[in-house]
């Protein structure tokens, strides 16, 4: 059962109690907020994007391969109708990396969330992670568009666009569970923590 209790002396304040571990339990929204966690979370996530988005790639990486070939030439669109490259097939491979996107986005958001509930952490700062990375993605494309910058690199990582997009998308995951999982940064998160 979940009442709310207004604060005579500042408008501004709004106190939830709820009988969840999880909840407000009587605190300011501000007070529930801890900002190390949705620092930390907010560059695991954006990782986790990157990953899932690259490795997604995967599944049409022939026809990036294509396109990187065309950047070196400096005529994509006639690299594309030498090969044959319809629109469907361009638009296909963009799909393929906003499923990957989305999908990173999601799984990041369950493993904030697993996080914040093992460690008595208020439930709402996973979800202002997930609603920052969401807008932040949709407004800024560049932070986690790793499969463009990989196309139009002039000095891949390797020679083969299949191994550039695994092992970025590895690299990415790794180091994206690092922030998530580090017990080091957890113990940070757990000092910051306003939860009692």
């Amino acid at each position: 059962m979940a009442a709310i209790k207004h604060n005579a002396n500042n408008s501004n304040d709004i106190f939830i109690f709820c009988s969840d571990d999880n909840g407000f339990k009587g605190m300011s929204l501000k007070e529930s907020l801890n900002f190390y966690q949705i620092a930390l979370h907010l560059i695991a996530t954006f990782l986790f994007m990157v990953a899932f988005k690259t490795i997604f790639s995967l599944h049409e990486s022939s026809m990036i391969e294509l396109v990187r070939q065309g950047v070196r030439r400096g005529s994509v669109i006639n690299t594309l109708n030498d090969n044959k490259v319809t629109a469907s097939n361009i638009v296909n491979s963009s799909i393929w990396m906003n499923i990957g996107s989305t999908v990173g986005l999601t799984i990041a958001f369950f493993v904030s969330l697993f996080i914040s509930t093992r460690n008595r952490i208020k439930w709402i700062n996973s979800v202002a992670v997930l609603c920052i990375a969401f807008i932040v993605s949709w407004v800024i494309k560049t932070p986690y568009d790793m499969p463009h910058i990989i196309i139009n690199s002039s000095n891949p990582l390797l020679e083969n666009i299949t191994l550039d997009l695994l092992f970025v998308g590895v690299i990415s995951l790794l180091a994206g569970s690092y922030f998530f999982f580090s017990s080091r940064l957890n113990q940070v998160i757990r000092r910051k923590n306003v939860t009692k």
